[in-house]
């Protein structure tokens, strides 16, 4: 190996090995004792890391327990009814842990602090703590082990603000109204059924030629009162760009007056059956007038049933109202509603009541609010039409005008209507003066010595109309004339003369139609505007550039437009124009008495949806 240039590193030799062999032999024989200690060492951290493990274990399964029994008792008493208490809440959270075995370890829970319930929304929180008694930790020095946890659940159901702008003008009338009424009321179940009490407000709007405010809604707004005889408002083209009905806006007060009736009866009678009260241009019976903020549906049913049909179709107006009953502007309105008041029942008792719920808060939300749906449903069964009006050449109907006659109009003050008081005998009856049980209503007897008249005291009121035509005075109730010197003289002439009172236009409308004044007076400029097709009524493509307006305000602001063109058959543009106002397409329903429920039933489904997927 050396003539390899190897040089070895040891060399052995006889003694070398056997010195080797005894010293291994030597360290076998001496460490028995060392291996013995090593493996019980490692046999106890085996045991440690076994019980740790074990332990560990058991605390997970304990945590857990707890956590899911906290989710699901949390979660249950979120969701308990619109009505539960606090303690009602409280009492559910502690059943699931009794139910649970569980019960010793729930932390107390403190119904003020932590249950909160709103108007559509529940919070629940609870905690609990478990200790637990280790198995072979306590070997390592751990004698316990901690198991807790908190939890917290709240459940929100959106709140709903529906305004259902149904159509009853004349053309509804029959079968369409009683088919209508049958779907409407079958939404209104359904929704409110699914909601809990106060989350869900339906206002109804009936709409022909105008829509009529309550008595109370039309106190709360700022009306420029001109008369009061009607609570219909006249909205220029601009306000129909938004969808605010404010409050503090001075809104014009629609005339009203009709196209038949005789003086001082001017819209008397049930206009679906009365041609003289029909062509009003505002109708004051109950059942045209909007019912605001409804959670009964009770109230509902009983306004869907009272609804009559005249007039003609005015969609615009319908859905002016209707998205003003969303807008926030309307929150001052709502909580004059809700202030409580009295009235006399049928015993003579006094009552109270609210017009709105006022437990309602909020309403109208604002459009930034979470958590609240707002949503129209427009239903019309023809194209808009004209309506029956009078010119108003000075924009008196327009807040943003100042009030100025400089061009002929038949409005505000100093119309040729004059109101004339008194005080004189009224004849009531005579008798026989031999036999006074022998009566006669005939005053021609008087004069004569065997009868005895008898007379009463009364309060007498006339009515003068003036002719700038020819110049002189009718009386209204009689037909008499007078010229304008015995017009003068009144005061002195009538018996316990009282007053003479020059009326205003918007006060004359009310007792005379524009065809009276015509007849009376020989001036035609009223008779002609308020006729279909005059030059003061609103023509029906007007209408329509509205109606387009105001829905597309409405969606702008997040309102749910839904639409219905009611059995409108070869009607296609106007039903067009509805699917147009509409949010979408599908958002659209052509329908014929025969599915007008299932179009009501299939929105309310989708109102359903819309309401679970916030």
């Amino acid at each position: 190996m050396s003539g390899l240039g190897i040089t070895p590193f040891l060399r052995k030799s006889p003694e070398t090995g056997t010195r080797f062999r005894r010293a291994a032999g030597t360290f076998a024989s001496g460490d028995d004792g060392a291996i013995t200690i090593l493996s019980l060492f490692l046999f106890i951290v085996m045991l440690a890391a076994a019980g740790l493990g074990i332990d560990t274990m058991r605390h997970e399964m304990a945590r857990t327990h707890i956590q899911a029994t906290l989710d699901s008792a949390v979660l249950a008493g979120a969701g308990a009814p619109a009505d539960a208490t606090a303690e009602d809440v409280k009492a559910i959270v502690e059943d699931y842990f009794d139910a649970a075995g569980l019960g010793d370890y729930l932390d107390t829970i403190d119904p003020e602090k932590d249950i909160v319930a709103t108007l559509n929304s529940k919070s629940v929180t609870a905690s609990a703590n478990l200790k637990l008694d280790t198995y072979l930790m306590r070997l390592s020095g751990i004698d316990t082990l901690q198991a807790g946890g908190g939890s917290t659940a709240a459940l929100a159901s959106p709140r709903m603000e529906i305004v259902l702008a149904l159509d009853v003008s004349g053309s509804m009338a029959g079968e369409r109204l009683e088919k209508m009424k049958i779907a409407a009321k079958q939404f209104v179940t359904d929704v409110m059924s699914a909601s809990d009490q106060g989350t869900t407000t339906i206002s109804i709007v009936p709409y022909s030629w105008s829509v009529t405010p309550s008595d109370e809604m039309f106190e709360a707004l700022s009306v420029d009162v001109r008369h009061n005889y009607s609570t219909c408002l006249e909205f220029v083209d601009s306000e129909y760009q938004t969808t605010a009905i404010d409050p503090t806006r001075a809104y014009g007060q629609m005339i009203y007056t009709s196209l038949n009736g005789s003086f001082g009866n001017v819209g008397i009678g049930d206009p679906t059956i009365d041609q003289s009260a029909r062509n009003r241009s505002c109708y004051t019976d109950e059942y045209f007038r909007i019912l605001p903020y409804a959670t009964t549906v009770s109230a509902l049913h009983a306004k869907i049933d009272s609804l009559k049909a005249a007039g003609s179709t005015s969609a615009d107006i319908g859905m002016k109202w209707a998205a003003g009953l969303l807008d926030p502007a309307f929150a001052p309105v709502v909580d004059h509603l809700q202030q409580e008041r009295t009235t006399t029942d049928a015993d003579g008792k006094l009552v109270t009541y609210n017009i709105v719920d006022p437990d309602l808060e909020h309403v109208p939300a604002l459009y930034s609010t979470g958590q609240v749906l707002k949503i129209v449903i427009l239903m019309g069964d023809g194209a808009n039409d004209w309506s029956y009006g009078l010119t108003d050449p000075n924009k008196l109907m327009d807040p943003d005008v100042t009030e100025n006659h400089s061009l002929p109009d038949y409005r505000g003050p100093d119309s040729h209507l004059y109101k004339v008081e008194y005080t004189d005998d009224v004849f009531k009856y005579r008798y026989y003066v031999f036999n006074p049980n022998f009566i006669s209503y005939h005053e021609s007897g008087c004069n004569w010595g065997y009868w005895i008249c008898v007379y009463e005291s009364e309060d007498i009121t006339n009515y003068y109309l003036y002719s700038t035509y020819w110049n002189d005075y009718t009386n209204m109730l009689d037909g008499s004339l007078l010229n304008p010197a015995q017009f003068d003289a009144l005061p002195t002439t009538l018996p316990n003369f009282k007053s003479k009172d020059r009326l205003s236009w918007e006060q004359a409308w009310g007792l005379m139609t524009p065809l009276n004044y015509s007849f009376a007076t020989g001036d035609y400029g009223p008779s002609s505007m308020f006729t279909m097709f005059g030059n003061g009524s609103t023509k029906p493509e007007v209408k329509d550039v509205r109606m387009s307006n105001i829905c597309g305000a409405a969606k702008s602001n997040g309102i749910i437009v839904y639409s219905i063109a009611f059995d409108m058959g070869t009607f296609s543009s106007a039903a067009e124009k509805l699917e147009n106002c509409a949010s979408s397409e599908a958002h659209h329903y052509n329908a014929t008495t025969v599915n007008i429920s299932q179009a009501f039933g299939s929105i309310a489904a989708n109102v359903q949806k819309l309401r679970l997927t916030q």
